[in-house]
């Protein structure tokens, strides 16, 4: 969510006696050290309340959407997709709440799909199920390589359920790399 902060006339934390936020019919308290935890909204602007003791004042408040963005880095040496090998591709996850780095340990049912395309067309899968993705540590996806490859795709997939939603949501990085002749 977002942090807040009352100060005073005298710009002082507020953070003593009943300090806190009214958002619709929630009272959001301020801890000992003055901070307010709002969670991210649903919606950008709402009315609030700012209370301090026997202050009471009415305002607009900005609040956040809660917005995961999720990125991954793949590292592969091309010398190794030749017909026959069992080529790795490492797989480095990444994700983002509101721009900022955030825990991968949010995204469940995590799995991957390399799929390999041959000069004919034909694709060829190897699903990896039930992965754990860490920020300390890459993936290792190893494939066979079949015989006249053209096109790898890597399609790398976790669900996050939003604080405001109730389903999950799918959030999905892919790759391609071409393979010449």
């Amino acid at each position: 969510g977002q942090l807040f902060t009352l100060v005073d006339d005298e710009t002082n934390i507020c953070k003593d006696g009943r300090t806190g936020i009214w958002i619709k019919d929630h009272f959001y308290k301020a801890d000992e050290k003055g901070r307010i935890l709002i969670p991210f909204s649903s919606s950008r602007s709402e009315k609030a309340v700012l209370v301090h003791n026997d202050f009471a004042e009415l305002t607009d408040i900005q609040l956040k959407q809660e917005y995961f963005e999720f990125k991954c880095s793949y590292i592969y040496n091309y010398e190794t997709f030749l017909m026959g090998n069992q080529a790795k591709i490492l797989v480095q996850p990444r994700l983002f709440l509101n721009n900022q780095p955030a825990d991968l340990e949010v995204m469940k049912e995590c799995s991957a799909v390399v799929t390999t395309i041959n000069e004919d067309g034909v694709p060829s899968k190897t699903p990896f199920d039930k992965l754990k993705f860490s920020a300390t540590r890459d993936l290792e996806l190893e494939f066979s390589v079949p015989a006249k490859l053209r096109q790898i795709s890597i399609e790398v997939t976790g669900k996050i359920t939003p604080i405001n939603k109730r389903e999950p949501v799918d959030y999905t990085s892919r790759h391609q790399v071409q393979v010449d002749a």
